[in-house]
């Protein structure tokens, strides 16, 4: 429990008991500076969360894209035939 205990003994006037007193005073002063401070940095983290979401959407559609057509050349070699297949990886440098 704080030594303050009235609303009275809050304000500008109040008489300064200790250097506790003086230290949470001059806190209560200066908590909308870091309040809005404090909401500065989540704003400039939150834009920095939405950059990465953003990439992160990105990446996942390009990936979608190279399974599809992953896909779409595992069905195309399926219809080759023995020979085709081996022409192929020769030409890949597969060894």
């Amino acid at each position: 429990m704080h030594r303050f205990e009235r609303a009275a003994d809050l304000g500008p006037g109040a008489p300064i008991r200790s250097v506790r007193d003086t230290a949470w005073y001059s806190a209560c002063q200066s908590a909308p500076e870091l309040a809005e401070k404090v909401a500065r940095q989540l704003e400039v983290q939150r834009g920095a969360l939405h950059q990465d979401l953003e990439w992160w959407r990105l990446a996942q559609e390009r990936l979608d894209e190279l399974h599809a057509g992953r896909r779409d050349l595992a069905a195309d070699l399926g219809d080759l035939s023995y020979e085709q297949k081996r022409l192929a990886l020769t030409a890949l440098g597969v060894r």
